[in-house]
């Protein structure tokens, strides 16, 4: 009774069938994307964090040395 649908169900389905994978595949894509970007992005932030300390151990042992210098001739 039904079984003149399936030659349009399989006509419709062959023809959306490209769009849909093609719309997973830019999905899959874009989230792929997305953790290269986030990991790229936590590197940077890693290396500005280890760049930050380097400088503010640097900027500490400099005020160390002036205070220890000051006191030095302070005395």
């Amino acid at each position: 009774m039904w079984a003149f649908l399936i030659p349009l169900v399989e006509k419709l389905a062959v023809s959306i069938a490209p769009s849909v994978l093609s719309w997973i595949g830019d999905e899959a894509l874009a989230v792929i994307t997305g953790r290269v970007n986030a990991e790229n992005a936590s590197r940077a932030a890693q290396a500005q964090n280890a760049t930050a300390l380097k400088t503010e151990t640097g900027i500490a042992q400099a005020e160390a040395a002036v205070d220890a210098r000051l006191k030095e001739h302070s005395v």
